[in-house]
């Protein structure tokens, strides 16, 4: 059964992973990281963020560790 990736696009990543280092990417990391991101979109989503009923660079920064 072919799973269907939700949030990520497997041939942008495929791309950067082989432009970046010539490796192949398989699909067991491509669903890892599909599910990763899912996980931390709802960890996002869940943030306070000072009653904003947007989510925005801030909860980013604060829970991903991203910068803005």
């Amino acid at each position: 059964m072919k799973s269907k990736l939700q949030y990520i696009k497997g041939s942008a990543v495929k791309a950067l992973i082989r432009n970046t280092t010539g490796k192949r990417t398989s699909k067991e990391f491509l669903e890892a990281l599909d599910r990763y991101v899912a996980m931390k979109v709802a960890k996002c989503a869940q943030e306070h963020n000072g009653g904003k009923k947007t989510v925005d660079g801030s909860v980013a920064a604060y829970t991903l560790g991203v910068p803005k």
